[in-house]
């Protein structure tokens, strides 16, 4: 069986500067993929978090059975140059070639946020199982439009929030339900990094905004600690700029047994990126970066889960992506077991998510062309409670 190493550091005994270490050997898959026909993935789109993904999968040991084997672009070149650079065979100038390619299992959607909406549903029409990044849309009716459609067509579809299938999660959702830190009352998440002003994240035409880029995170954390429930308020208040993109945000949710989130998201500096999960009987954190955890603070210690090494010489372009394998890992043994969804994060998850990002960034006075509603001169505020 395959295992993965978890190291954890206790504290020592009566204030000692000394701590100790212990290695729990975990198991890393409930299959044996050996047994299994090999997984392979067609890439739509060329940008940087495709290549952290793909090389991911790349650094996959063997007996994964893992290969990606196309890859398409707008632009046959760029296509070529990508599958050059990773070794696959395929590369295509237009995202319908691939999406036609009869030799693809799963297909992985990195592009920009506004076309994800339009890309799936092409995919999902073929009849292709899809993980596709966050957001999976822009709202929450496009989102719920690709869920309906997959199980029309009783096709898999994912959104790729990767931060579910960390060991460092999975361990934190276990110490909850076994009542570690007891009754949950307070979480806090805060996720700021700094772009340049030309950055994607602050431009609207590329489905710009910290909502929808980086508040994903902080409301799918929310909603997996208080499993989906319905919040009493939800309010924001941000920093947005001329084109209507939030900079900043800061956002309170309030639940019906006196629970509360606060969630900070930015665009302007980079913040400490940690969660706090606070309880009647202790506290819980994941340490940075808690969208892509590899420590996690019990009351007993903390538990460190060091991501998995990748192939001599890969390189990446955000932090802790040879964690991507763990989401490769697990869409492989949902593929395998036939699942039409993820047990880590099921479309409903998705739906709730896509509900407290659109609140969140409603609540600023945030829109997109996508909206069913909009702000004009006559809307002088918007309770985001009696629109949801």
């Amino acid at each position: 069986m395959h295992t993965t190493r978890a190291v954890c550091i206790l504290p020592g005994l009566l204030g000692s500067l000394h701590t100790a270490r212990v290695v729990c050997i975990l198991p890393k898959l409930a299959y044996d993929p050996t047994m299994a026909s090999a997984i392979r993935w067609g890439i739509l789109s060329t940008g940087k978090i495709s290549h952290d993904f793909v090389t991911a999968v790349r650094s996959l040991a063997p007996e994964e059975n893992q290969k990606v084997t196309a890859v398409a672009a707008r632009q046959l070149e760029k296509a070529q140059e990508f599958a050059k650079c990773h070794n696959i065979e395929k590369a295509y100038g237009s995202y319908p070639e691939l999406i036609a390619d009869g030799d693809i299992d799963v297909v992985y959607v990195g592009s920009v946020n506004p076309t994800h909406y339009e890309l799936v549903k092409q995919l999902l029409e073929a009849g292709r199982a899809v993980l596709c990044e966050k957001p999976l849309c822009i709202n929450v009716r496009q989102t719920q439009e690709l869920v309906a459609l997959a199980r029309e067509r009783d096709t898999f579809l994912m959104e790729a929030v990767w931060t579910r299938c960390f060991p460092s999660v999975r361990r934190m959702m276990e110490e909850l339900k076994t009542g570690t830190i007891g009754e949950v009352k307070h979480i806090a998440a805060t996720f700021g990094i700094y772009t340049p002003e030309n950055n994607r994240v602050r431009t609207k035409a590329t489905g710009g905004g910290t909502a929808l880029d980086l508040g994903v995170y902080c409301a799918q954390l929310t909603n997996l600690v208080m499993d989906n429930q319905s919040w009493s308020r939800l309010r924001t208040l941000g920093h947005l700029n001329n084109e209507g993109c939030d900079l900043s945000l800061s956002t309170s949710v309030t639940y019906p047994g006196r629970e509360l989130a606060t969630l900070v998201t930015h665009c302007e500096v980079a913040m400490e990126c940690a969660a706090v999960i606070t309880g009647t009987k202790g506290i819980m954190k994941l340490l940075p970066p808690f969208h892509a955890p590899t420590e996690l603070v019990l009351p007993s210690g903390t538990v460190s889960y060091p991501v998995p090494p990748s192939f001599p010489g890969a390189q990446y372009n955000f932090e802790n992506s040879a964690g991507l394998q763990y989401e490769a890992l697990h869409v492989a043994e949902c593929l395998r077991k036939g699942l039409k969804e993820s047990p880590l994060m099921s479309l409903y998850d998705t739906i709730r998510t896509a509900e407290m990002v659109e609140a969140m960034r409603k609540s600023a006075g945030v829109e997109y062309p996508e909206d069913d509603f909009h702000f004009d001169s006559s809307t002088p505020s918007f309770n985001q409670d009696c629109c949801m």
